[in-house]
């Protein structure tokens, strides 16, 4: 009897530590994620009323569509790269089921946006990096769009496995723009500040690169979880924060190996 109370007690333990070390984890990605997010907010909330704030290349003062479509996005985009990890949480947490339910609509619905406005700036104005950063963004912004649609559909179905797998590919893109700040960050201390295969003009071969491994390598990672992974003992969110860390680590490693191999 007494056995089966200690191993009670030792799983309640164990359970509530380990979210404390989810919960940990997420806050950390939110923290590490709201310089970005604020930059992108008031960027995008500046340049919508103000012309002069429109300095930068990705505005063109001759097209209002493109600037208000480029300005939305980056606001929407900003405020689910923050909040997104709290919106997967609280998925988790049956006392926060109904909260998860209203913020998801509004936080699919803003991923949707800012998938479009910024699918539909890579179509009609271009991106500065050419055709390849064109392909890489718009197939990005698909992605992103169809995740939305598809985390929808499913828990309208009832089907709560395949929405759950939508959410967290939905996650996964939502901070992937994020992550490619932070690759970019772990390529220049790599290599002490060098700009090792990037341009000015993003059509350096590491930034060709750049243009697909910010999202690529954590969708697959994230598909290999799905199909192999054991879903009973792992919570989702450990999942999320080990497969982007484990892509940004093989991105830049690999690229690393590379780029000093081609240099030396």
């Amino acid at each position: 009897m007494s056995i089966a109370i200690e191993q009670d007690v030792s799983a309640v333990e164990h359970s509530k530590a380990a979210k404390f070390n989810v919960w940990t984890m997420i806050c950390v990605i939110v923290l590490l994620s709201i310089p970005f997010a604020w930059h992108a907010v008031n960027q995008g909330i500046i340049t919508i009323a103000s012309e002069d704030a429109r300095t930068h290349w990705i505005f063109d003062n001759s097209s209002i569509v493109e600037n208000t479509s480029i300005s939305l996005h980056m606001i929407a985009g900003g405020i689910i790269t923050l909040l997104m990890p709290i919106q997967v949480l609280l998925g988790w947490n049956r006392m926060a089921m109904t909260i998860h339910k209203y913020m998801g609509y509004t936080f699919v619905a803003l991923a949707f946006a800012a998938g479009l406005f910024g699918t539909y700036y890579t179509f009609s104005h271009g991106t500065i990096g050419g055709p390849v950063m064109n392909v890489g963004f718009a197939l990005y912004g698909f992605i992103v769009m169809l995740s939305a649609f598809k985390t929808v559909m499913h828990v309208r179905s009832g089907d709560m496995v395949r929405h759950q797998q939508w959410a967290l590919r939905l996650f996964t893109m939502s901070i992937a723009s994020w992550l490619y700040r932070i690759q970019y960050g772990a390529w220049f201390m790599i290599h002490g500040g060098e700009r090792v295969g990037v341009t000015s003009d993003f059509r350096g071969w590491f930034d060709y690169i750049q243009d697909f491994a910010f999202f690529v390598p954590a969708l697959v990672l994230l598909e290999i979880w799905f199909r192999w992974g054991n879903k009973k003992e792992i919570h989702p969110a450990v999942v999320i924060v080990s497969v982007l860390g484990l892509s940004s680590f093989l991105t830049t490693g690999f690229m690393a190996m590379w780029g000093f191999s081609l240099i030396s």
